[in-house]
Formats: C-alpha cells, structure tokens, sequence
C-alpha cells in the first residue's frame, strides 16, 4: 500500500484550506461544484505523482482526518 507523498499532501492542503476559506467541511467535501470540488484535473495531477490503485481512499482518509482535527 502506498501512502501520500509530501507533495501530494501539499496540493491537498492547498486545496483543503480553500475549501475552509469558503466556510466548507468534509461533509460538503463531495456535494461541492466541479470548480471548487476534486475535480477531475486536480484528481489526477496529484494521482500522477504517485500513481496507486487506493488513491481516492488515501485522498478521502487524508481529508477527513484533516476535517477531525
């Protein structure tokens, strides 16, 4: 199993603290405008970084602990 790398975390965060700019939770992590959301060409930049068949989990599990914190 392969983990997130540092730079994928750092585009994630990125992406993570604009969504809690605009008042945004894990709840709102799915339901939000392509956009502002995940979007197809954010999702696989950073899946190319580090290429790995659990990506959307790790991602998923990244956030949401982020959101617990």
């Amino acid at each position: 199993m392969r983990k997130l790398t540092k730079k994928q975390k750092k585009m994630l965060d990125k992406w993570y603290n604009e969504q809690v700019k605009n008042g945004r939770s894990f709840d709102d992590y799915w339901k939000l405008d392509e956009d502002d959301n995940f979007g197809s060409n954010l999702f696989h930049e950073i899946d190319n970084i580090n290429p790995c068949e659990i990506f959307y989990q790790n991602v998923e599990n990244y956030i949401q602990d982020k959101d617990n914190k």
